[in-house]
């Protein structure tokens, strides 16, 4: 394959609200081949193509959907571990992209629709086609809605393991989309950053020798540098901001507060990824120690505060880059 080992990393977006896979990674040779094999297998599933109101059958759709399942096994035991292993260039691997397209994009729909469907299907009469029984559904067209946006998430799904093996425009040349239905695009990243950086940054390791007295030399230091400027220094104060006239309702105004971020790569993408959502839906204490959760869950805050320790253990400009703004 043509341009297989000119991949050098690869920026993820797959999926909807809630349930994305986002990330980045620079595959293996392994999960080059693995990746090409899985692009073969799922590119000429009818649950790739648009499922229109006027043709196909939902039950086809569904059946194809699952099949991914089967092949995405068998792929991966296959492949092997090398397959699904983080490593320090990204947060993400080909296995983990594939086992959460099952669990996070397909299954949740497959749960939903499969056993509502067959209730449907086993009413038909003798003297009804299947088709025919299918289109008098009452909820026919709420699951075509739902597998049509899934289908967006398996075509973008699809464009990333063409990324992965170094095929990209293989994707394109199969399922070519109309404007209308065009599903989401992922692209190579070949220089994100500046020479010699790498996205993702390993945990801090607390407990190295090196790290601790590097840690302590650097507060010394900064201990030092706070004496010499002396404590009546003046502080620039921050500007103030009236965000009384964006308030949500009556008077209230909601804001997010986050702190202590930069244990590594993964832990600050995770919580980026919840700052980023339109709203978290959170369960009940049961014990009526916490005001009561809004009905459509906490919304997003307004602005965000973000607290002290962005990331450990010590500040520089590059820690910043490479610690809190590329996760």
């Amino acid at each position: 394959m043509r341009g297989l080992n000119s991949v050098e990393s690869v920026d993820v977006s797959i999926g909807f609200p809630p349930f994305e896979i986002g990330g980045t990674f620079k595959p293996s040779q392994a999960e080059r081949l693995a990746a090409w094999e899985l692009l073969v297998e799922l590119a000429s599933r009818t649950s790739v193509a648009p499922l229109r109101a006027d043709h196909g059958l939902i039950r086809e759709a569904l059946s194809s959907l699952y099949s991914i399942y089967g092949t995405t096994r068998e792929l991966l035991r296959k492949h092997g571990p090398e397959v699904a292993r983080r490593r320090i260039d990204g947060n993400l691997s080909l296995g983990i992209i594939a086992m959460r397209v099952l669990n996070d994009i397909l299954r949740p729909t497959l749960s939903e629709w499969h056993p509502k469907l067959e209730d449907h299907e086993a009413t038909k009469p003798a003297d009804v086609g299947r088709s025919d029984w299918e289109k008098l559904w009452p909820q026919a067209a709420a699951c075509r809605i739902e597998l049509n946006r899934v289908r967006q998430a398996v075509r973008a799904y699809i464009d990333t393991l063409g990324q992965i093996a170094g095929t990209p425009d293989l994707a394109d040349t199969v399922l070519p989309l109309p404007a209308a239905l065009a599903a989401p695009r992922v692209k190579v990243v070949a220089r994100s950053f500046s020479a010699g950086f790498k996205p993702r940054r390993q945990m801090v390791r607390w407990l190295s020798v090196i790290q601790g007295a590097l840690i302590a030399l650097v507060m010394a230091i900064d201990r030092f540098v706070r004496r010499s400027r002396g404590a009546s220094a003046s502080v620039a104060q921050p500007p103030t901001v009236d965000y009384s006239s964006k308030a949500n309702g009556a008077g209230e105004l909601w804001f997010d507060y986050v702190a202590d971020l930069g244990e590594g790569f993964d832990g600050t993408t995770a919580v980026a990824w919840q700052l980023g959502r339109e709203s978290v839906v959170l369960s009940g204490d049961g014990h009526d120690e916490f005001p009561s959760i809004p009905a459509g869950g906490l919304p997003r805050g307004q602005f965000l505060v973000m607290g002290g320790d962005e990331f450990y253990p010590y500040a520089s400009a590059r820690r910043y880059q490479r610690q809190l703004v590329a996760p």
